[in-house]
């Protein structure tokens, strides 16, 4: 059987990730050169990897050894890995394998981590990141890992605060740690709006004729490793993930 080649394109979400969708049939005969070609597409640019496993139809022990030597690779890449979506097929195979508890261990957070309330309100947003900023310097965080952490969050929160009308008013901040990525939460009760679904805008280069606005997601995809939005119930749940910056690609 000839072999079968990955979907490979890079997360609209984010630049520095990379989105890995496997074949249907994860098996002997579908399975071989996977690997390969990931190593062959990877830029300079990846900074996380996300294997996408929600089209899985069938996996055997082949597929998960695929999975397994993925997760290596990413690892002594200094790449973070995150299997995502998996099938009701796949989770049934990984769980059997012992695979999902593996994975969910090194993409688990750790620690009690650090939450915040803050008014929906745009005044407070200023103070609010002076406070989290204090708080990630007491963590020890990189000052590079600081700064964009902080870009990032004052256009979300300045994009919820805006434009969000939370029901509740109010906006909750979680700062955790997964494994070496740090990892910031934005819940809110406003009506379902996913910040990274709208496509980026083409910017000329003429700073003249440039529109003034429409920057602030192109500033936030750019300065994050990974992101993830999902609506929970009534709230929208907003991820972004930031690497060490010497965690750095070969």
């Amino acid at each position: 059987m000839s072999e079968v080649s990955p979907i490979i394109a890079i997360d609209a979400r984010v630049p520095a990730c990379a989105v890995v969708t496997p074949p249907a049939r994860l098996a002997t005969g579908t399975v071989e050169g996977l690997l390969e070609a990931v190593v062959r597409e990877r830029a300079p640019a990846w900074r996380s990897v996300v294997l996408d496993m929600s089209r899985v139809e069938s996996m055997s022990s082949s597929g998960v050894r695929f999975v397994l030597q993925l997760d290596q690779w990413c690892r002594r890449q200094g790449l973070w890995f995150e299997m995502r979506a998996p099938s009701a097929e796949a989770r049934r195979v990984c769980d059997l394998a012992g695979l999902q508890a593996i994975l969910d261990a090194q993409t688990r957070e750790v620690g009690r981590g650090v939450e915040f309330d803050m008014p929906a309100e745009r005044e407070v947003v200023g103070p609010q990141l002076d406070e989290i900023e204090a708080e990630l310097e007491r963590q020890g965080q990189p000052v590079e890992t600081i700064l964009r952490a902080r870009l990032v969050l004052e256009e979300l929160l300045l994009n919820v605060v805006d434009h969000g009308r939370p029901c509740s008013g109010r906006v909750e901040i979680h700062l955790a740690r997964a494994a070496s990525m740090l990892r910031l939460r934005i819940i809110d009760d406003g009506a379902p709006f996913d910040p990274f679904a709208a496509p980026l805008e083409e910017h000329p280069a003429d700073i003249a004729t440039r529109r003034i606005g429409g920057l602030g997601m192109v500033l936030v995809r750019q300065s994050c490793d990974w992101a993830r939005y999902e609506r929970r119930g009534d709230a929208n749940v907003v991820e972004v993930g930031f690497l060490p910056p010497h965690q750095t690609r070969t």
